[in-house]
């Protein structure tokens, strides 16, 4: 078999690169140096991090560049003859740089060093590519703390007793109740009337059903900002300020008006 020889020579602005058995002419500005490498293909490779390890039989196919003009950084793909073999793998790219030939480093290399290592290189070359865009790695903790939602400001509940005034009519009462006491037993209690007419034999008892035992909030929250689903079902056509006595218990100073009127 016929013996493989490279031999470079500048003529003016072309750099020409001759391989005796394969032949392969490559044109570049005078202060741009580029080769290609012509140098039956198999791959093996491996990858560590962000770079593969390629096993490449001549010729390779490969046109190579410095990484910074006329400083030892090294060289980077910009070109690959798909009849190359690494054309033929069809892993190597454009942009990738070459890290190692037969794992010598050269990544300091001068163009001219990184060429006389593939020239002198036998047989299969194994040479390290690294990607143009590197992988990122990602550095995970070994414990992640879940962000805990800011938790909401609970006011304690008012510890009382609360002052009631109770309108009956012309009538008006000044009681004090216990916080969450429930409201139509303490209007009971304290002899305050809370039904009218037949309803005093047919309530329900505080059982939440007739919603006879209605009162009206003329001032303050003691009995909560709003009706629940369950009064809004009773007293449905009545004002939103009517509440049903034995479904809410005294948390705060509140004025309620007894027996009122449906509308």
């Amino acid at each position: 078999m016929m013996a493989m020889a490279i031999h470079l020579f500048k003529v003016g602005a072309l750099t020409l690169l001759l391989v005796l058995g394969v032949s392969a002419f490559h044109t570049a500005p005078h202060n741009c140096r580029r080769s290609c490498l012509c140098l039956s293909s198999q791959q093996a490779s491996e990858t560590s991090q962000d770079a593969q390890v390629f096993s490449l039989a001549k010729p390779m196919g490969l046109v190579l560049e410095e990484v910074e003009e006329g400083k030892a950084s090294g060289v980077s793909i910009v070109d690959i003859n798909p009849d190359g073999s690494a054309g033929r793998i069809g892993e190597i790219q454009k942009g990738m740089r070459l890290l190692a030939v037969n794992g010598q480093d050269c990544t300091s290399c001068t163009f001219d060093e990184v060429m006389d290592k593939l020239i002198a290189a036998d047989g299969e070359v194994q040479v390290t590519l690294q990607s143009s865009s590197p992988k990122q790695t990602l550095v995970v903790p070994d414990a992640i703390q879940p962000l805990e939602a800011p938790k909401e400001k609970v006011e304690p509940p008012p510890e009382g007793p609360f002052e009631v005034i109770v309108l009956n009519g012309e009538e008006k009462r000044v009681l004090t109740i216990q916080a969450g006491a429930n409201l139509r037993k303490e209007l009971l209690a304290n002899g305050v009337e809370v039904y009218a007419g037949m309803a005093k034999l047919t309530n329900c008892n505080g059982g939440g059903q007739c919603g006879t035992c209605a009162v009206e909030v003329v001032a303050g929250e003691g009995l909560g900002p709003a009706r629940s689903e369950w009064e809004e079902g009773k007293l449905r056509g009545r004002p939103g300020s009517h509440r049903l006595a034995c479904m809410n218990t005294v948390a705060g100073p509140v004025s309620v008006r007894v027996k009122p009127s449906k509308k």
